[in-house]
């Protein structure tokens, strides 16, 4: 066999490799290997296939961003719809109808009652403020066994009872996983805001013991109410012992 024949037998070889790799069809497949020529064809038919599918798929994405622009489009159009309905006022009610009804909860609190007319060019307090020697001068009774205890959070003492307290029983989730848990020094910056009296700092104390089982807080703060400040307080921190609070 001379070396001519020899290479020709090697560059078969390679062209049958080449077409059996390749995934086009059987018909490439049978055909390079005879031509090396073959071989690019096979190469190209499936540069072919791969370049079809690469935009086909691009196609299929431009038609889902489409659909997904159209859809939210919609969307968009349908929320202004209802926010523009809510700028129509609400239909009219049966006054009558809701008169004659029984509403217990409402008839103990300070709002005007089904029927009354409001006159807004006189717009005031629902109960004027009391003076002082008007309001209630001894605290009120507690149960037997507790007691009113005035909490000083400069003293580290205290502030550390009050923070394993807040710690252990203050706002939790319904599966006990995740509780607020406000630090010492935040317990102090937030209940000593300008204005701040010692005895808008109130606990509660199981009076053998001396257990802190309760707490209040109040700060003071200027409220607005249309064209009048007044002075109020904000409440926070309220808290009673867990195991208090069924009792």
């Amino acid at each position: 066999m001379t070396d001519q024949n020899r290479n020709e037998d090697q560059n078969d070889e390679g062209d049958s490799s080449t077409a059996g790799a390749s995934t086009t069809s059987k018909s490439f497949s049978q055909k390079s290997k005879s031509k090396p020529a073959d071989a690019a064809a096979v190469v190209a038919a499936a540069t072919e296939v791969v370049d079809g599918n690469s935009t086909r798929a691009e196609n299929n994405n431009q038609k889902l961003t489409d659909k997904s622009m159209r859809n939210l489009m919609k969307q968009m159009t349908l929320a202004e719809q209802a926010a523009a309905s809510n700028n129509v006022y609400a239909p009219k009610y049966d006054e009558k109808a809701a008169s004659r009804q029984e509403w217990k909860f409402w008839q103990t609190q300070p709002v005007p009652t089904i029927g009354t007319k409001i006159n807004t060019s006189n717009i005031g307090p629902i109960e004027s403020n009391k003076s002082i020697d008007d309001l209630r001068q001894e605290p009120y009774k507690l149960p037997d066994g507790f007691s009113w205890n005035d909490i000083d959070i400069h003293v580290d003492e205290q502030l550390q009872e009050l923070y394993t307290f807040l710690s252990e029983n203050y706002i939790e989730d319904d599966g006990n996983d995740f509780r607020l848990e406000y630090s010492m020094p935040f317990l102090r910056w937030a209940l000593c805001a300008p204005g701040w009296l010692q005895k808008f700092h109130v606990g509660v104390r199981v009076t053998k013991s001396g257990k802190l089982v309760g707490f209040i807080s109040a700060v003071p703060i200027r409220m607005r109410v249309y064209d009048k400040e007044l002075p109020m307080v904000d409440i926070n921190f309220l808290c009673v012992h867990k195991k208090l609070r069924l009792k």
